[in-house]
């Protein structure tokens, strides 16, 4: 599940769970856990077709480095 978030000036896409690392978006890898390999290559095809669409900014939430660009409460984006 990912989330798209419509901002005054971007969209933002949270990618939940089906990215865990950059790599993973950057090079199309499934992990070994996942139970359906086609699905999730489908679900990727489908978000990079939004994220293009849309031209929007993606973060990766289990990359610390990303996930620490998104502001902490009280503190919020617009």
């Amino acid at each position: 599940m990912c989330l798209q978030i419509e901002l005054k000036n971007e969209t933002i896409f949270l990618s939940g769970d089906l990215y865990h690392f950059n790599e993973q978006r950057q090079f199309k890898r499934v992990p070994k856990f996942n139970t359906d390999v086609q699905m999730t290559l489908k679900s990727m095809e489908k978000f990079e077709k939004l994220v293009n669409q849309k031209k929007a900014k993606v973060i990766i939430q289990h990359e610390r480095t990303q996930y620490a660009q998104l502001p902490v409460y009280p503190n919020y984006l617009e």
